[in-house]
């Protein structure tokens, strides 16, 4: 099998020293070669995935985050269809969050390594988000979209990341975030019917997990076709902060301030433009619209 390892080295504190000699000597022992790529920045990411699936790259495997994992997907994937059919992914728990991971391992307590040389394929869906305003460019993202202070956050993230530990990469620009937090009133259209509906925020999703272990997509399936929608009512800064952990558990669910709907296609209206992030990055801000791209994208799952 060709295969091809695409390395963001600045992920999850980079890879260096004794991380590098282990992949490296797995990859000999176990594969007989280690084909890699490391990648100076998100378009030089964009342009090697593009670049391995045209020629005939197999598989790739994703040494980087939930960035790195949209960087690569959206280079496979022109009209809604994969460039070359017979690449697959292999996703790693090298990222800061690396919360699509989670979702792909969350029944698996094998090393990830494994994965590389047996593994099982599934057909995963991808998400689409398109813009009112033109010149805003469309994304694909496989994990969570946040509009509002999920993005916010990860603004406040892009800021502190120099000095916050891993561990804490989502927690401290929260926290940071909560007191300048406030509700915008928000149009959502979801499959035809329309809600008006005063948030904080809300979280598209079609992993389980963002925000480095918040089970923002609770009821996301990866391969059913819908949208899992995770909505923040209007709350004070104290009722925000209690509810943080909630947020890493299924008790958020029966929460009346949190409300939990799904739909395959949505679009969502405000009154002035709020910042959107994809999969981690900080993408455009509405009025926007998701819709679904089934089973599409091959992913090797662990056995």
């Amino acid at each position: 099998m060709n295969r091809l390892f695409i390395i963001n080295p600045t992920a999850g504190g980079g890879i260096k020293g004794k991380r590098f000699l282990r992949l490296k000597n797995y990859a000999l022992n176990t594969l007989g070669e280690f084909n890699h790529y490391f990648c100076q920045d998100h378009q030089d990411m964009v342009a090697r995935a593009q670049i391995a699936a045209k020629t005939g790259i197999q598989q790739i495997i994703i040494w980087g985050g939930d960035g790195s994992i949209n960087a690569v997907v959206n280079s496979l994937i022109e009209n809604g269809k994969l460039i070359n059919p017979d690449c697959k992914l292999v996703v790693s728990p090298t990222g800061s969050g690396s919360d699509y991971y989670k979702t792909i391992y969350q029944n698996s307590n094998k090393h990830w390594y494994h994965t590389i040389d047996k593994f099982q394929v599934k057909n995963v869906d991808i998400a689409k988000i398109e813009y009112a305003d033109p010149k805003i460019p469309f994304r694909y993202f496989v994990n969570v979209t946040s509009i509002g202070l999920g993005a916010d956050v990860v603004a406040k993230r892009e800021q502190t990341k120099s000095w916050v530990p891993r561990t804490l990469s989502y927690i401290v620009p929260s926290l940071l975030t909560l007191p300048k937090a406030h509700s915008t009133k928000y149009k959502l259209i979801i499959d035809g019917e329309t809600h008006s509906l005063d948030l904080m925020g809300l979280f598209v999703a079609k992993g389980t997990y963002a925000g480095g272990g918040m089970k923002l997509g609770s009821n996301a399936v990866i391969d059913d076709g819908q949208l899992d929608l995770c909505l923040l009512k209007k709350m004070n800064m104290v009722e925000m902060t209690l509810k943080m952990k909630k947020l890493y558990t299924d008790e958020h669910k029966t929460d009346p301030k949190i409300m939990k709907l799904k739909g395959k296609k949505i679009e969502v209206i405000t009154p002035i433009p709020v910042q959107v992030e994809c999969d981690g990055e900080l993408h455009g801000a509405t009025n926007c619209a998701f819709s679904v791209c089934d089973k599409v994208l091959p992913v090797c799952f662990p056995i």
